[in-house]
């Protein structure tokens, strides 16, 4: 999936940061290989504020190193090394615009929020803000987003709501990179050409003697 993201960047993006709020209440699972299936809506002024932003919700650990620099000096002043027990936050997948009356639209969108939200988890009308992933180059992606990725395939093997992302998200990613066939020349003519013999020649002009 990553190649074919990879591919897909655009260079630009219309409305490249949107904000999004939560359509209900949602748990944070204490397991890290979960994932929860959250629906979200942007704000009601907006021409699409029927519309619903689908996608999932995944924990993610600090698989990074994490350097701390001096204020003034800008000098490092302490190194910690990648933490892979602990949640330190939840990004937020989205990969589907749903509205009445039309086809899903294939997206792909992503956001975070670090640490843990209120108690109880994510709760109706939190906002956050998603990013089009097409609009970011490789190195200008989050820290978390190939851990996410693969936490989400990690996850499908058992889990129907991470099966149906990566189906849907695969198919739409493939779909998406497939090369714009070109029109085919045409074919060459299969009529016989006609024989020279058929052509009426041109009859030589002779001078009558005198």
């Amino acid at each position: 999936m990553f190649n074919l993201i990879n591919l897909l960047y655009l260079g630009f993006v219309v409305a490249a940061q949107i904000t999004v709020y939560s359509d209900g209440d949602y748990p944070l699972p204490a397991d890290k290989d979960a994932v929860v299936e959250i629906s979200t809506h942007r704000e009601w002024w907006r021409d699409d504020s029927d519309c619903k932003y689908t996608g999932l919700l995944v924990p993610y650990v600090r698989d990074w190193e994490l350097v701390q620099y001096d204020n003034d000096t800008r000098e490092i002043k302490a190194r910690f090394p990648p933490d892979l027990e602990h949640v330190i936050g939840r990004a937020f997948v989205i990969n589907k615009k749903i509205c009445k009356g039309k086809e899903a639209e294939p997206i792909l969108r992503v956001g975070e929020r670090e640490f843990i939200f209120a108690k109880g988890g994510l709760k109706r009308g939190h906002s956050f803000t998603l990013s089009d992933v097409f609009g970011m180059k490789e190195d200008e992606r989050p820290k978390w987003f190939n851990q996410v990725f693969k936490r989400i395939e990690r996850v499908a093997e058992y889990d129907p709501k991470a099966k149906e992302f990566m189906t849907y998200t695969s198919q739409a990613l493939a779909k998406a990179s497939a090369p714009t066939q070109s029109p085919q020349p045409e074919a060459p003519s299969t009529k016989p050409v006609p024989d020279a013999a058929v052509i009426p020649a041109v009859p030589e002009h002779t001078q009558s003697a005198s």
